[in-house]
């Protein structure tokens, strides 16, 4: 039986607005430094973690993709947006990083491109499946499609987002 990996449509809607432009102007020239995560989508440069939050530092959040929330879960009881998270210490632990954005969303964290030893991180994200493009005309969509097609992390079993992801993912439903 196949499973199907569910993301609540109210959840992605809200990533989505968070992670679009705001007018507020972020921090000017790259952010550097080790980065705190909080999750797989939010970092923190120069954070540190304290009492299970990362305190301190410039937030950042990866611009132009969704990425689950750590309570999402996919399938049965994968935590996908705990995956996502590890997935995204995995690549920053332990090394420098460079930030680089010109806008805040709604909480004031810098909304931003960010790179580790002259990899990508935003777009490694999507490679590996752990995060999906936000817009028809990212630069990404051929990122996800190639997760897709080889399974790899949320496309590791039949993934279909819900209706409301549909026209802000193209191709994110398309069969397998």
């Amino acid at each position: 039986m196949e499973k199907l990996l569910p993301v609540c449509s109210a959840v992605f809607l809200a990533a989505v607005a968070g992670s679009a432009p705001g007018t507020a102007e972020a921090a000017s020239g790259p952010i550097t430094g080790k980065a705190c995560i909080s999750d797989g989508s939010h970092i923190v440069v120069n954070g540190r973690r304290a009492y299970g939050k990362c305190t301190g530092g410039v937030p950042v959040v990866l611009g132009s993709v969704f990425v689950p929330p750590l309570s999402e879960t996919c399938g049965d009881k994968h935590g996908c947006g705990t995956w996502a998270a590890f997935f995204l210490t995995e690549i920053i632990k332990g090394r420098e990083l460079s930030c680089e954005g010109n806008s805040q969303d709604a909480e004031g964290n810098t909304i931003a491109v960010c790179q580790v030893e002259n990899q990508e991180i935003n777009r490694l994200m999507v490679e590996m499946g752990w995060a999906l493009p936000i817009t028809a005309d990212s630069p990404y969509m051929d990122a996800m499609r190639e997760a897709r097609e080889k399974g790899r992390g949320l496309w590791n079993e039949r993934f279909i987002p819900v209706e409301s992801w549909h026209g802000l993912i193209p191709g994110a439903a398309e069969d397998n």
